[in-house]
């Protein structure tokens, strides 16, 4: 397992140095039952980034989570949507976790709201607005060495950094959650991340082979050259967490991940699990919903993560 492991870093290609420590933080609001911050840091050398941070009421330091936002085209986007400021169906899901008494980071991926250049430059230049920008930098780290999934879960491992470094929170308790390509990367964080003790990944993840067969495709950062050649695919990455608590949704109705090769991702996962004696860490659960991270969903996945890290 060390070794596939090693192998599929290797495939990722290489991730950047790290940014200098927590650099600023901002009050914004104060609601019911929690506040608002914006944190300040950087995700490489030279490289600022802020994130939406919501912390519970109540004496801490309370466990921690890394909330992924999901992908949907909407560009526009990316930690607001998991703070609860822009409303979807899937929208919010930080705060209901925030109300049951974590505090909770959301970054933006590279791409997404203030992770894209100024609207002048989009303006001025259609090939790095929205779906083009991403195929620009996707294109961009693999001439570099890297790919995009790498820079993802750098930046997400640089979040939890900035998360475990605050007085409020418990950086032994850390968690990982996220709907679509949220989800997908909520896995390949609690993967690469030894400090994200339980993950939940809402209709995040399916066998890249079938999508390929079925000619159906997400996100730039799913792709990774030589993988399948490899041999991996995504109950790999899935039966090497094990046993690391992993909680899976999917939509039954879902088109983007379809139910079937949900099942077979975890029934083979599952496996890797069982052999080591941790059958009940991994759970994977359908809702008669299509691609969407809805109420129940929500309740269930905090009911998870409270159960495993609090």
């Amino acid at each position: 397992m060390t070794e596939r492991r090693a192998e599929l870093l290797s495939l990722l290609g290489a991730f950047p140095e790290k940014g200098s420590p927590l650099v600023r933080r901002e009050h914004l609001m104060d609601t019911d039952g929690y506040s608002v911050e914006k944190l300040f840091y950087e995700v490489s050398p030279g490289e600022s980034v802020s994130a939406l941070l919501l912390l519970p009421k109540g004496e801490g330091p309370h466990p921690g989570i890394v909330a992924c936002h999901q992908h949907n085209d909407e560009y526009f986007v990316g930690k607001s949507e998991a703070a609860g400021f822009y409303q979807s169906i899937s929208g919010g899901f930080g705060v209901r976790l925030c109300r049951a008494g974590f505090a909770v980071i959301c970054p933006d991926c590279l791409g997404f709201e203030d992770r894209r250049p100024a609207e002048y430059e989009r303006r001025a230049n259609p090939f790095i607005d929205g779906a083009a920008y991403e195929r620009y930098l996707f294109i961009d780290v693999l001439l570099r060495g890297s790919t995009l999934q790498a820079r993802y879960i750098s930046d997400l491992s640089r979040a939890a950094d900035v998360l475990s470094s605050l007085p409020e929170v418990d950086g032994s308790r850390l968690g990982a959650c996220g709907h679509s390509l949220g989800g997908q990367e909520s896995l390949w964080l609690g993967w690469y991340d030894e400090r994200i003790k339980a993950v939940v990944c809402s209709c995040g993840a399916a066998e890249i082979r079938d999508l390929q067969r079925e000619r159906i495709n997400h996100n730039f950062a799913m792709y990774i050259p030589g993988f399948l050649k490899a041999g991996f695919d995504m109950h790999s990455v899935v039966s090497m967490m094990a046993p690391k608590p992993l909680f899976m949704l999917y939509g039954t109705d879902d088109p983007i991940f379809p139910s079937w090769s949900v099942c077979s991702l975890a029934e083979r996962a599952g496996k890797a699990y069982e052999e080591m004696n941790a059958a009940s860490a991994f759970q994977c659960r359908g809702y008669d919903h299509g691609h969407g991270f809805y109420p129940e969903m929500q309740e269930d996945a905090a009911a998870f993560l409270s159960l495993h890290l609090k």
